[in-house]
């Protein structure tokens, strides 16, 4: 008996430091440029009607998530800036979320706030290639 009680301590003891949920950063006033390597981060911009803005193409929730799919398989670099439109609700924004996560487990997403948005989108177009 007291060594099942034992192990059931230790157990509980070893699954408090798990994490429950979707784990994200968010960036600092520099939008984490120190953190982040050189190179340009996805950026998944959430807009009303189910629609995702990647760069400067629209495309519908579901089309994103495929693209996500397609960049994990070929993207060295593993970051994501996550943004979503202020006229969305909560639930829209963690949802879409939550997918976002289920695509790319592996990578750091970063939830860009109404107060990091410009210093973010700084910070891409400063690292962006300009098309040739």
């Amino acid at each position: 008996m007291l060594l099942a009680l034992v192990a059931l301590g230790i157990r509980a003891w070893l699954l408090r430091h798990k994490f429950v949920g979707v784990q994200i950063r968010v960036p600092t006033a520099t939008c984490s440029a120190e953190l982040i390597p050189e190179f340009v981060p996805v950026q998944f911009r959430l807009l009303p009607g189910e629609k995702v803005l990647f760069g400067h193409d629209v495309q519908s929730r579901a089309d994103a998530m495929h693209l996500l799919m397609r960049i994990r398989a070929t993207r060295g670099g593993k970051i994501l800036f996550f943004d979503a439109d202020d006229r969305l609700s909560f639930q829209e924004g963690i949802s879409a979320l939550n997918d976002v996560r289920a695509v790319l487990p592996d990578w750091r997403i970063f939830v860009i706030t109404p107060q990091t948005r410009a210093i973010c989108e700084q910070l891409v177009r400063s690292r962006s290639v300009p098309a040739g």
